[in-house]
């Protein structure tokens, strides 16, 4: 059944397997089945996971899943200037606008003002024009 199914995916993505494509479909296919189990190893992937492929997928599978904790996740590493590759942090800001909410403004703002790639803070821009309100306009 759909149990056995993520249980098989999340092993699939906390293995340390030598094909990072391995990992990346296991987070795309634990977005499309979606549920609050799988948000703990998607973050982990997302902090940890030495391939950025791979943590690009798990930003997109918080962004779908969200939760308290996948919101906290998404934002610090919206905002981690030490990430290896723009494209995670750009993917993070990305996430946060599909999850909406009145929380990552701020730190949004703060990607949008300091981040040196000009992709992450058009990311930000976009996610402060979903998001809206006083402090996006300002």
């Amino acid at each position: 059944g759909p149990e056995a199914v993520q249980a098989l995916l999340l092993a699939a993505l906390e293995a340390n397997q030598d094909y990072y494509h391995v990992r990346m479909t296991a987070a795309t296919a634990l977005r499309q089945l979606g549920g609050r189990k799988p948000v703990q190893a998607v973050i982990a992937a997302l902090n940890a996971d030495k391939n950025y492929n791979v943590r690009m997928a798990a930003a997109q599978v918080l962004g779908k899943l969200g939760g308290p904790e996948a919101v906290q996740a998404l934002l610090l590493a919206a905002l981690e200037a030490n990430q290896d590759y723009y494209h995670v942090r750009m993917t993070a800001a990305t996430a946060l606008r599909q999850l909406g909410g009145r929380k990552p403004v701020q730190a949004v703002i703060a990607a949008l003002n300091a981040d040196k790639n000009y992709n992450v803070r058009m990311a930000a821009a976009q996610v402060l024009g979903k998001l809206g309100g006083p402090e996006a306009v300002q």
